[in-house]
């Protein structure tokens, strides 16, 4: 669950021009996909400042040390469902 003052935090920081892009979104090393419901509120943030979202896709370097990585949750089609949930978002 995604704690509020974590996403009161990067609301600031997108309010006070720090941040003006998210990403890259790495999810698929802690093997979750885009679509886990877990980066929604992000996703929101995204769609309600206008900022792009770098999304990471495909395989990982060897020695990556990431145990929990999945091949199959970078998976780019998996992109088509999450952008019907934020049809706005520019990825």
């Amino acid at each position: 669950m995604v704690k509020s003052g974590h996403l009161k935090w990067v609301e600031g920081q997108i309010k006070a021009n720090n941040i003006d892009f998210l990403g890259e979104v790495l999810s698929q090393y802690y093997g979750i996909s885009s679509l886990d419901t877990l980066l929604n509120p992000y996703f929101a943030l995204a769609v309600k400042y206008r900022l792009p979202v770098g999304i990471h896709t495909g395989g990982a370097g060897p020695g990556h040390g990431s145990p929990n990585f999945k091949m199959e949750m970078g998976n780019p089609l998996l992109l088509e469902k999450m952008l019907k949930k934020f049809p706005t978002m520019k990825v």
